[in-house]
């Protein structure tokens, strides 16, 4: 991601045009979630752990890329070192993931039958 091309925030207020906050969630994932030996958790008292991980780092990108304008995130902080690549909202990988899945899989048939025996 070209940090040039990101829109720093406060959280001050609703910022962003999602339905939360996306500052105030990008806020508390970075400042709050984050485990001083690595990993993401629920919250402060409770252990890192792969999962919270994973969806911890889902919520940041979709705060920040969600609705974006021109391409361009929404990031808390300091852009060079807060942003993350844009993850897909309903597979949970990141966006070009997906698209290279589409190229190789697009042409291949797949038959109910043989997925249920």
């Amino acid at each position: 991601v070209d940090v040039s091309q990101t829109v720093e925030v406060e959280p001050r207020g609703k910022e962003g045009e999602l339905s939360f906050d996306q500052g105030s969630l990008q806020r508390y994932t970075l400042l709050c979630g984050q485990h001083i030996d690595g990993g993401l958790r629920d919250k402060p008292s409770k252990s890192r752990d792969f999962y919270h991980s994973c969806y911890s780092l889902s919520g940041l990108s979709i705060s920040q890329h969600s609705s974006s304008k021109d391409g361009i995130p929404v990031v808390y902080g300091d852009a060079r070192t807060n942003v993350i690549k844009p993850t897909h909202e309903c597979f949970n990988i990141r966006v070009e993931r997906v698209e290279e899945a589409r190229k190789r899989f697009k042409d291949e048939v797949c038959k109910h039958e043989e997925l249920v025996s």
